[in-house]
């Protein structure tokens, strides 16, 4: 049985083919280096863009730290204030402890699959 498969390697190249080899063997144009400097802001650029969120975020979070605690001190005063009428059993609104961590697996869980789906 002969196969109609044809072997690359063994191909002969014709004229065609030895003038696509010559064009992608010249030499590259020289451009005094302007190639090197757009990549390098390009790279620059995108870290600057990688780093920005994080770098806001932290900044924020620092700002708003002080007056978070402050707010957090003041909670159980501001408890007092509220008539006991209406206020509600906070035990019976709180979710259970089991609820909390199965929430969390799943969105850990959650979270991972779209990285790998994004990837």
């Amino acid at each position: 049985m002969i196969s109609n498969i044809i072997n690359m390697a063994d191909k002969t190249t014709d004229r065609e083919d030895e003038l696509l080899a010559s064009m992608f063997a010249a030499k590259p144009v020289e451009d005094a280096g302007f190639s090197e400097r757009v990549l390098q802001k390009l790279r620059i650029r995108l870290w600057v863009q990688r780093l920005t969120l994080p770098v806001a975020a932290t900044i924020g979070f620092a700002v708003a730290i002080n007056p978070l605690m402050d707010l957090l001190a003041l909670m159980p005063s501001l408890a007092s204030l509220v008539p006991a009428r209406f206020a509600p059993d906070i035990g019976s609104m709180l979710p259970a402890t089991q609820s909390i961590v199965v929430g969390g697996l799943l969105l850990i869980g959650g979270l991972g699959a779209l990285q790998l789906l994004d990837d």
